[in-house]
């Protein structure tokens, strides 16, 4: 029987992307199932106490570093976005309105390239539509979401929910009850999966 991995996630965070990457490799070897979880990663740094890079200078700097040598290590692209720090509310919000059409897997991955890749604004209604479009939902549906007061109380429950569970950052793994955090815990969670 296979495993279910929960994937706690924000577009706007380069660790979430580089771990998405290898997210696909990882199920063809584990045979897991994941579930993913997008949610607002600035206000979860808020909600538990976690400051941010952009609050601690020489962390911010360490990032920047550790980001490029992840993405030389994966052989994966990465453009420095020219917004940085972005509202993560309204791609989760987005996010929300994808799962009904069961496309949020290629959403997801189709929103890292949009924002990591090419630079577009993912907080942007008009953009989140045109993304989910192209994955196959509902554009119209979706744009309408990212600004529908009912969607975004969902994302901050979903955020709470996060850090009740324990989450304090982005990518968070589980597998059951057991929690890893970061895009580095990935060789921890695959053996976890095996085992």
């Amino acid at each position: 029987m296979s495993k279910t991995l929960e994937v706690y996630l924000s577009l706007g965070s380069p660790f979430s992307y580089l771990a998405s990457t290898q997210l696909p490799r990882l199920v063809e070897r584990t045979k897991c199932n994941i579930v993913y979880q997008v949610i607002d990663m600035y206000k979860v740094f808020e909600l538990s106490g976690n400051p941010g890079p952009n609050d601690i200078p020489a962390k911010r700097n360490y990032v920047v570093k550790d980001v490029f040598d992840w993405c030389k290590y994966y052989n994966v692209p990465l453009n420095v976005p020219s917004r940085l720090f972005i509202n993560n509310g309204a791609a989760a919000a987005a996010a929300i309105a994808v799962e009904k059409s069961g496309k949020l897997p290629e959403f997801i991955v189709r929103g890292f390239r949009a924002y990591m890749v090419e630079d577009l604004d993912i907080q942007d209604p008009q953009v989140l539509g045109k993304i989910a479009a192209e994955v196959g939902a509902d554009g119209d549906a979706v744009a309408a979401a990212v600004i529908d007061p009912v969607v975004l109380q969902e994302v901050e429950n979903r955020n709470k929910a996060a850090v009740e569970r324990g989450v304090f950052g982005v990518p968070t793994f589980f597998i059951g009850d057991d929690m890893y955090w970061g895009n580095d815990r990935l060789v921890l969670v695959e053996k976890a999966l095996l085992s």
